[in-house]
């Protein structure tokens, strides 16, 4: 398998344009939609890492798969 990395850019400009350009929600209702705490939103969009279960709470919100925010990054030696 081959190494992959977080894309977390992608991520939090998908949140993004999703709460404030498709949806025009404020944070408070981004978060109580997506089941998560204010606070939680407002790290994740100001660069701090969510957690697994926030990270699939957010790409379900999304309307994604979490496939979506890795990329490969290198082949591994055999």
């Amino acid at each position: 398998m081959n190494p992959m990395e977080f894309n977390y850019h992608e991520f939090k400009k998908d949140l993004i344009i999703k709460r404030l350009i498709d949806n025009s929600m404020s944070m408070d209702e981004a978060s109580k939609e997506i089941g998560i705490s204010k606070a939680t939103l407002s790290r994740i969009e100001r660069g701090s890492m969510p957690d697994m279960v926030t990270f699939l709470k957010v790409c379900e919100w999304l309307g994604t798969v979490p496939m979506n925010y890795f990329i490969i990054v290198g082949k591994r030696s055999p």
